[in-house]
């Protein structure tokens, strides 16, 4: 049995650990107790209404979102990454609950920043009335140019090249449920990438060592999926006791538009724990595991640091610090209040990613990042975050990052 096999196999053995373990959540009510009384609780629409009385901002009085109501957040914000450097935002934010369902989100984005990176994002994880269908897409459009360092985790900061290009992605799910919380489904997946160039920092073109696949002009993967999920979330932006899996199998096809015949692995699985119990303190830990084979995918197709839908993993480092055929990446985050009204909140969190190498295509050495955080609640009904944290990678990798909701 091949090392990647035993790895495979082990991570769905934990992943069927984790829902047979899992409670599912109930649709009447929060799953977690609240310590704190909701009307004792604070957001920031309750500041700028203490700051700008003379404004109507209309409170709620239910503890959880009402059925037929829909939150909006349209905000515009002046953020910075390690990748982009600062950037101008208009960031939106939809949440509305069917009966009987979890809370539905879609997430528009618009985005110009410090380093010319022009993207426009949508993102969305909607439900029908009891959780009969979900429908999850993932549509960008982006000039995106970036640094990029190689194959594997072993890759220095001197490695560093850009790499410029232009990218459409179209992702879009269609999951069925089966029996509680469980769900099937097919998709079909687009990244097609065109004016793709390599260049060194004095713009001359360069190669990537050891892998050239989709590194100039363009390159398309094109495939269906199929789905097994697992999700006993209410609120996937700020999730209480829940649990969550996730596998995809993508295989591309040349007859599709694909530049190559290659099929990709992903096994996600979250796992939430009040810790104390009875408390507000959570502990979220996330696996993350990404995997490619039988064809050459694209450079850019392959998994990296911050590959994920929401492009949230790997604090404390840059977006494609590590990429490589295989990518494994686990996080443990501890998320408690600061404020007895819960207005503000902290974390602390560690994480690591492994990336396969180029030539062996063994796994790396380990990647380790860590940090520390803020959380302002926007929306105490929503429970949506702003989180504002700063992380910690190896060889001087460090910065502020920015997100609407929680990580993960």
């Amino acid at each position: 049995m091949s090392t990647y096999t035993r790895v495979v196999l082990a991570l769905f053995m934990s992943g069927t650990m984790l829902i047979t373990h899992a409670q599912p959540a109930s649709l009447d009510d929060s799953t977690r107790s609240r310590i704190v009384p909701l009307s004792e609780q604070r957001d920031l629409l309750d500041v700028v209404r203490k700051l700008l009385p003379f404004m109507t901002l209309k409170n709620e009085d239910t503890v959880t979102m009402p059925l037929g109501r829909t939150f909006v957040w349209l905000l515009p914000v002046v953020g910075y990454t390690l990748q982009t450097g600062f950037l101008g935002q208009i960031q939106g934010n939809v949440m509305y609950r069917r009966p009987g369902a979890n809370a539905s989100t879609i997430i528009p984005a618009v985005a110009y920043t410090q380093n010319n990176q022009l993207f426009f994002a949508t993102r969305l994880n909607t439900w029908t009335p009891d959780n009969h269908f979900n429908w999850v897409g993932d549509y960008r459009l982006y000039k995106y140019p970036q640094a990029t360092f190689g194959i594997g985790t072993s890759t220095k900061p001197t490695d560093e090249l850009n790499i410029d290009f232009t990218y459409l992605r179209l992702y879009q799910t269609l999951l069925k449920r089966v029996r509680p919380n469980t769900y099937i489904g097919i998709g079909y997946h687009l990244d097609y990438h065109w004016n793709i160039r390599t260049l060194t920092s004095q713009n001359d073109q360069a190669t990537i060592p050891n892998y050239t696949v989709g590194t100039q002009g363009r390159s398309v993967s094109s495939g269906v999926s199929f789905n097994l999920l697992y999700d006993s979330r209410m609120n996937s932006q700020n999730p209480e006791p829940s649990a969550y899996l996730n596998l995809v199998f993508r295989p591309n096809f040349r007859a599709l538009g694909s530049d190559a015949n290659y099929q990709s692995l992903t096994l996600e699985g979250r796992k939430y724990v009040t810790l104390p119990s009875a408390s507000d303190a959570l502990l979220a830990l996330w696996s993350y595991n990404a995997f490619t084979f039988g064809g050459n995918a694209p450079y850019l197709d392959l998994p990296s640091t911050g590959g994920d839908m929401y492009e949230n993993s790997g604090r404390g480092y840059l977006q494609g610090r590590f990429r490589g055929r295989n990518l494994l990446y686990q996080e443990a985050e501890y998320r408690f209040p600061i404020t007895r009204n819960r207005l503000l909140g902290g974390v602390v969190f560690v994480n690591n990613q492994i990336a396969s190498e180029a030539l062996t295509n063994r796994l790396g050495p380990f990647a380790p990042g860590a940090g520390v955080g803020l959380r302002l609640t926007t929306n105490k009904f929503s429970r949506l975050n702003v989180a504002i944290d700063y992380g910690f990678g190896l060889n001087d990798s460090q910065g502020l990052f920015f997100n609407f909701g929680e990580y993960f």
